[in-house]
């Protein structure tokens, strides 16, 4: 059987934005950006701080999202970072796999 010969990729490497936030911070900054209402920005409050999160790692820092013109060229612009760092990762596992004594973890023999 073809499949069980070819190498399998046993984990990815972790590639987390490395801005936290909580949650809290994160509605107060982006509340403002979404409407001036106050009954509005009330609701986000309350849909956002019933979240079960304490915190949430951004793509951009907190600010940033001040300079974006839309929520949706804010969006666009994470999704393409987010894809970057699926790539990141892969190519970490993959150095895994080849060179183990570089990353600290297990080769292909190990598997």
């Amino acid at each position: 059987m073809l499949a069980s010969r070819m190498p399998r990729i046993a984990a990815v490497a972790p590639a987390l934005p490395a801005n936290v936030y909580s949650q809290a911070g994160i509605t107060a900054a982006i509340g403002p950006l979404l409407t001036r209402d106050p009954s509005e920005q009330a609701l986000i409050n309350g849909l956002y701080g019933g979240n079960r999160g304490d915190s949430r790692r951004l793509v951009w820092l907190l600010g940033d999202y001040r300079d974006r013109p839309t929520v949706t060229e804010s969006t666009d612009s994470s999704t393409d970072m987010a894809a970057d760092q699926v790539e990141e990762s892969l190519r970490r596992a993959l150095v895994a796999l080849r060179e183990p004594e570089k990353s600290g973890r297990q080769g292909i023999g190990s598997l």
